[in-house]
């Protein structure tokens, strides 16, 4: 949109220039804001796929103690990081079955926000040794909480949002 001047020669006018100014300003806003969007969404998801994961590896050590009825000894259990919360191993008697590291693994930083034990255990009738509720928390976003629960008696897990 060029206007002409008195002389002949185009150029724009101070209002074209401030319009296009103004347009740009407007479009990097809107991509800033949506990116920050974008980084609380791919947070979200972590989180959900690291719970996702621990509740599978919490099950699984339950079937394990209800099918296999072995000593207390030979059981499988989950040792959670006391040092770094960052994750947990899977350990069959004193055999290292699986680490999970939330870091490594995953690549978030995920971790346990609170863990009112650091041993989980389930006797053969498939009820828990210790009951709580463990939350799970990404690092630099303090609304993404995710609360497993271990019920008493039972065994089963439920999960909430924190």
């Amino acid at each position: 949109m060029m206007s002409e001047k008195q002389d002949g020669r185009g150029g724009y006018l101070l209002l074209e220039a401030l319009l296009g100014v103004t347009v740009v300003t407007l479009f990097a806003g809107l991509l800033t804001l949506g990116y920050g969007g974008l980084v609380r969404h791919v947070a979200r998801l972590q989180l959900e796929t690291v719970t996702n994961g621990f509740v599978l590896d919490l099950q699984q050590i339950r079937a394990d103690s209800i099918f296999r009825s072995r000593p207390a000894r030979e059981s499988t259990s989950i040792y959670l990081y006391k040092d770094n919360r960052h994750g947990y191993r899977i350990l069959r008697g004193t055999n290292e079955v699986r680490r999970k590291d939330f870091l490594a693994d995953y690549g978030t930083a995920v971790y346990f926000a609170a863990m009112p034990f650091q041993e989980i255990r389930f006797t053969t009738l498939g009820s828990p040794r210790s009951t709580g509720i463990f939350t799970l928390a990404v690092k630099g976003f303090p609304g993404l909480k995710k609360q497993v629960e271990i019920q008493p008696v039972t065994g089963r897990i439920k999960v909430t949002d924190g």
